[in-house]
């Protein structure tokens, strides 16, 4: 499992159980989300929610795009999970 993933795991159960009664652990997970029919269905709704985020990148001062970071910034964007609107 990638960093991003696990952290998005961890980030989500922290949640969850900070919410509900019942509690998720490590031992539920399962390949394709949880073994818990609704923490699965949560744990969907939730990766969906992050997947419907669009954020909008400014165009830059031209320093920016000369060194690159315009592209290091929307790459790090598109490594968490998040899309670029436009794209």
């Amino acid at each position: 499992m990638d960093k991003l993933h696990e952290e998005n795991r961890n980030n989500f159960e922290a949640h969850y159980n900070a919410n509900h009664h019942f509690k998720i652990n490590p031992t539920m997970r399962t390949v394709e989300g949880y073994s818990s029919l609704n923490a699965g269905k949560a744990f969907d709704l939730w990766n969906a929610a992050i997947a419907s985020i669009v954020v909008d990148c400014e165009e830059p001062d031209s320093y920016l795009t000369a060194d690159g970071t315009r592209l290091a910034y929307k790459a790090y964007i598109r490594s968490i999970g998040l899309s670029i609107k436009g794209e």
